[in-house]
């Protein structure tokens, strides 16, 4: 059996672990919560007796035989409150538990989860073809949410996560996506209403002004979430709430370009990669177990890195190949040691280029969340997530934002939110219904001005320098006025 040795991706940060690192005073070996009642597939708690469980990352072992996880958001008097619907029906008995046994390290049922993930995930190749920040339409704002919490999908510095604040119906983020051809495409974000019990978030992809796709949004933990649509031509896409804040990430968009394998309960396995591999009940045992027809192989160093594993990849995967697939377990010390993202995503392209060259098709989990006690990691960790190409990427150089936004009278309203930048990048052609201006700040509204358009159509190309440091970034109408509309399109250039 043959199949595209270009990489496959498990999700497991915002996939398995929902962003929920390991909570320090809460979390530590394996705790086990007795369940007393069954509960189904939807619900948003479970009765227990006996130890209840914190506000963590659990396991929960399914009527199906698979394990899953949620994350709790409060406990007491025999009901446990999730943030997010059950993944699974449950039966009573001991059948949940903590996930992590360390500041980082899953436990055993929390390997088996994270195995169980990785065979439900869909493993067709997916290629990266668009990334953006939210922008908004009144009545609502974002701001950058720059906090380390685990709630949060971004962080202090992975410029990835935005607080909307709706003000009224129709209040939330928009994005305005146009495919290089029609076809099927996954949206991939990481969303969250906050606290549990409030208002849901409505997803809505429309083309043409006509609904194409919906979903509504129950999780109040910064989990992954994917919708696969069709898209006919250009799409606008949003994310609304009444009233309440709700966190969201920049959204992914991917294309399919290639299908999942048939089956990988065949060939030669190598599981290749840290302590998580080392471990005699880490995830290569639950795979090997899920997996009877096909050969498992380990390789894994406590403490290794990214730059470890390549240094070694000849002599302990090369060496003994022929392999159809490796598992490429690798990033926890690469953050505990402070390594870059963009350090790392070269490490790993280097890994991945190694794996492919010896035929076999790499599969790479994303990193652990980091965890309470050292909160750099959790920043750095979201900043992998932000920025490494896990995915292959085609997301082109030059973006067309169309313009269609209802600005009141005052002028600190903005037409266009470009989010948190910290590079150059050029203004090229654009047609304005009205003077704007391109501003900077640390958070809504920005107020330093960096640049200005006038109305009407041009070609020439306008440079602008953001402070080094990063600022967001928006684009709003040059004076006051009449409420009204701005209508128009802005072509922008990376540099």
């Amino acid at each position: 059996m043959t199949i595209s040795l270009r990489q496959r991706v498990i999700d497991f940060h915002f996939g398995c672990a929902k962003g929920f690192g390991f909570v320090v005073g809460v979390d530590g070996g394996t705790i086990a919560f007795n369940i007393v009642a069954p509960a189904a597939a939807g619900d948003m708690n479970f009765s227990y007796t006996g130890t209840a469980p914190g506000t963590q990352l659990i396991v929960l072992l399914g009527t199906d035989g698979q394990y899953y996880t949620a994350v709790v958001g409060s406990a007491a008097s025999g009901t446990c409150h999730l943030r997010e619907p059950l993944p699974c029906d449950i039966a009573a008995g001991l059948n949940a538990w903590s996930f992590w046994d360390n500041n980082a390290h899953p436990n055993a049922r929390g390997y088996n989860a994270m195995a169980d993930h990785a065979l439900r995930q869909d493993m067709a190749v997916w290629r990266k073809v668009y990334q953006r920040p939210p922008r908004v339409d009144p009545p609502a704002t974002v701001t950058a949410n720059a906090t380390n919490d685990f709630g949060n999908p971004g962080s202090v510095n992975s410029n990835y996560g935005w607080t909307i604040t709706p003000s009224g119906a129709g209040g939330g983020a928009y994005w305005g996506f146009k495919p290089a051809r029609s076809g099927i495409y996954r949206l991939v974000f990481e969303c969250s209403k906050g606290t549990v019990g409030t208002a849901n978030i409505d997803l809505t992809i429309v083309y043409e002004g006509v609904i194409i796709a919906t979903r509504t949004i129950k999780t109040a933990a910064a989990g992954r979430h994917e919708i696969d649509f069709y898209a006919p031509g250009e799409v606008g896409i949003s994310l609304t709430r009444t009233t309440d804040a709700f966190l969201v990430s920049d959204l992914t968009i991917l294309a399919q370009e290639g299908l999942p394998p048939a089956s990988l309960d065949y060939g030669n396995h190598m599981v290749f990669g840290d302590s998580w591999v080392y471990d005699p009940l880490g995830p290569a045992a639950r795979l090997a177990a899920r997996l009877p027809n096909a050969v498992f192989s380990t390789s894994g160093v406590g403490g290794h890195a990214s730059y470890n594993l390549i240094a070694r990849f000849d002599a302990d995967v090369a060496a003994v190949a022929p392999f159809d697939f490796v598992w490429l377990i690798v990033g926890t010390n690469d953050i505990a040691s402070s390594v870059s993202a963009a350090t790392f995503a070269q490490n790993l392209a280097v890994l991945i280029g190694k794996i492919q060259a010896i035929g076999a098709t790499p599969i790479l989990f994303t990193p652990f969340p980091g965890s309470t006690d050292y909160t750099a990691r959790l920043d750095l960790a979201r900043s992998y997530m932000a920025s490494v190409p896990y995915y292959e990427k085609t997301v082109p150089s030059v973006t067309r934002h169309s313009l269609a936004s209802y600005v009141p009278a005052s002028a600190v309203n903005p037409v266009l939110s470009l989010g948190v930048r910290n590079s150059k990048f050029r203004v090229l052609g654009r047609y304005l219904s009205h003077d704007l201006t391109i501003k900077e700040a640390t958070s809504h509204p920005a107020t330093t001005a960096l640049a200005t358009m006038a109305a009407g159509y041009s070609e020439t190309p306008i440079t602008v320098t953001p402070d080094p440091l990063g600022r967001f970034i928006q684009i709003m109408r040059a004076t006051g006025g009449s409420p009204e509309m701005v209508t128009g399109y802005i072509e922008i250039e990376e540099c």
